[in-house]
């Protein structure tokens, strides 16, 4: 037996070929693509993007600016650890600490 393949955006633009492959006797049978994620996924292929995996979100220039700005200030000492805020000292003072830690 010998198959032939007929890939479509839709199965309604095949109609009009499966009406005329059974006028001539073809059996028709629709398959329906398989997605994985490998296939779906865009990858970056920006020589200078710093993802192992090519995360186009790094291609973005604000995104990495971002990022900057972000390294920026933990390097001038802006940038304060969420247990040393003041805030969070007195929510900590009020109701306790947690006593799971999650990962």
């Amino acid at each position: 037996m010998t198959q032939m393949l007929l890939e479509a955006k839709s199965k309604l633009a095949l109609k009009p070929i499966e009406r005329l492959a059974k006028q001539q006797g073809f059996f028709v049978r629709y398959i329906a693509p398989v997605r994985t994620a490998a296939r779906s996924e865009k990858k970056s292929t920006n020589p200078l993007n710093p993802s192992p995996s090519g995360d186009p979100w790094w291609d973005d220039p604000r995104n990495v600016a971002i990022v900057d700005e972000g390294l920026r200030d933990l390097a001038a000492g802006r940038v304060v650890a969420m247990e040393d805020s003041p805030v969070i000292q007195r929510i900590f003072a009020k109701y306790g600490t947690r006593k799971k830690k999650y990962v």
